[in-house]
């Protein structure tokens, strides 16, 4: 099997019944390995590649599955004292393109900033080097956000930061 056919098979999967409830699965989970895979592949990609990728997680209508992803990785980010899982977090946002409800997109970039701020990292470069593999709507996004979004985690998002039995989490409170 070549490797886009494989990752057609990841992307089909994560709409079944083994993904309902993933953003409360326990971290790390084996979904987050699947994703990783292919973000790792859209990092190493080229622009073409990287299109077919976007495609197919629009075709097959799993862009939330990246954004609970996302959430997941600025979870882990804090639990791991991890840059990288901020940035992969971000590239879950430049492959699902902005396409659903932008809305959604701005709840979860807040705890990746949030989340890089708590680790002593700085956001904006984060953000910027996920711009570097966005189409140019994305990119106007991510520096739009940086700009003028909202950056507190209660303000934006009705989050709030909580230790559960297994670590560190975003609690919503909404």
């Amino acid at each position: 099997m070549d490797t886009f056919t494989e990752y057609k098979t990841i992307i089909s999967s994560l709409g079944t019944e083994r993904t309902a409830g993933y953003l409360a699965f326990p971290l790390p989970n084996p979904i987050d390995v699947e994703i990783l895979k292919i973000i790792d592949s859209y990092i190493g990609a080229n622009d073409y590649s990287r299109n077919l990728l976007r495609q197919e997680f629009l075709r097959q209508r799993q862009g939330d599955a990246l954004l609970a992803f996302s959430e997941r990785m600025a979870i882990l980010a804090v639990r791991e004292n991890n840059p990288q899982r901020i940035f992969e977090g971000l590239i879950a946002h430049v492959i699902e393109d902005i396409r659903w409800d932008y809305r959604e997109n701005l709840l979860i970039l807040v705890l990746l900033y949030h989340s890089a701020v708590k680790i002593g990292v700085d956001p904006v470069a984060l953000f910027e080097k996920a711009a570097g593999f966005a189409t140019p709507k994305t990119v106007q996004f991510l520096h739009e956000y940086i700009l003028k979004g909202e950056k507190d985690i209660m303000k934006m998002g009705g989050y709030s930061e909580v230790m559960r039995p297994d670590g560190f989490w975003y609690e919503r409170n909404w």
